[in-house]
C-alpha cells in the first residue's frame, strides 16, 4: 500500500479580494461610482478599507482599555496612548492584510482622501465614562472623522453635513462614524452604510450587511 503524501500546511489565503469587492459595491451605494476599470478602484479602495479598520480598532481597543479599568473608557487628552497596547494586539499580521496598509496608532488615525487626509476624533461626552452607565450603545457614537488629522483628537460629536465631507471619485461619499457597538457607518444625505470589520490576528473581512438591533439595545 502506498504512503500518503506528505502533508504540507496551506498559507493563510488573502481575503483582499473579496474585501475590495465589497468596498466597490459600497461606493456604489454611497457615492454613485460609475462604471470604471477595476485597478482604478482597487487603488483607492484599499486606503478606504484601512480608514474601516482604524475605526474598528479605535472603537475595540478603547472597550479592551474599559475592561482592564473598571469599566472606564480612556481619557480624552491621550487616548491614543491608552488604548495602544489593546489596538496593536489586534491588527492583522503583514501575511493576512497583503498589500492593505495598517494604521499607524503612533500617527494621528482617519482616512485618506481624494485630496488631503482626514481625521479620527474620540467623543469627550464618552471620555472615562463607565460603559455599564452608558445605555445607548448603539447609538452613542465613540469615534467619528472629522475634516483635520491631529493625533489624540478629542472633541464633542455633532452630526455633520455630507456636502463639507470628503470626495471620492468626485462625490461626497459622506462620513465615518462608529457607535460603541454596532457597525462602522458612513453617513450621507439622511442615510447610513454600515459595515461589519472584523480586524482578529486569524484574519479580517468587511461586510456590508447590517447586523445591529432594528431597536436600541434590543435583543
Amino acid at each position: 500500500m502506498d504512503a500518503p503524501p506528505p502533508f504540507v500546511p496551506q498559507k493563510p489565503r488573502s481575503k483582499v479580494g473579496l474585501i475590495v469587492g465589497i468596498v466597490v459595491a459600497v461606493l456604489a451605494i454611497c457615492c454613485g461610482l460609475p462604471s470604471i476599470g477595476l485597478f482604478m478602484v482597487g487603488k483607492k479602495g484599499l486606503g478606504f478599507v484601512e480608514c474601516a479598520i482604524a475605526f474598528e480598532g479605535a472603537r475595540e481597543a478603547a472597550k479592551a482599555y474599559a475592561a482592564d479599568h473598571h469599566g472606564n473608557l480612556p481619557p480624552a487628552d491621550n487616548w491614543q496612548e491608552a488604548i495602544k497596547p489593546y489596538f496593536v494586539k489586534n491588527l492583522p499580521s503583514k501575511e493576512e492584510s497583503g498589500p492593505i496598509g495598517m494604521p499607524n496608532i503612533d500617527e494621528p488615525l482617519g482616512c485618506k482622501g481624494e485630496a488631503s487626509a482626514t481625521g479620527m476624533a474620540y467623543n469627550t461626552a464618552l471620555a472615562a465614562k463607565n460603559l455599564d452607565k452608558i445605555e445607548s450603545k448603539y447609538t452613542s457614537v465613540i469615534f467619528f472623522e472629522v475634516s483635520t488629522p491631529k493625533k489624540n483628537l478629542a472633541q464633542e460629536y455633532k452630526e455633520q453635513d455630507s456636502l463639507t465631507s470628503p470626495t471620492m471619485f468626485g462625490r461626497k461619499r459622506g462620513w465615518f462614524t462608529i457607535s460603541i457597538e454596532g457597525p462602522l457607518l458612513m453617513n450621507k444625505d439622511g442615510r447610513s452604510v454600515p459595515f461589519n470589520v472584523n480586524t482578529s490576528r486569524s484574519g479580517f473581512n468587511v461586510e456590508t450587511k447590517q447586523k445591529w438591533p432594528a431597536s436600541e439595545d434590543s435583543k
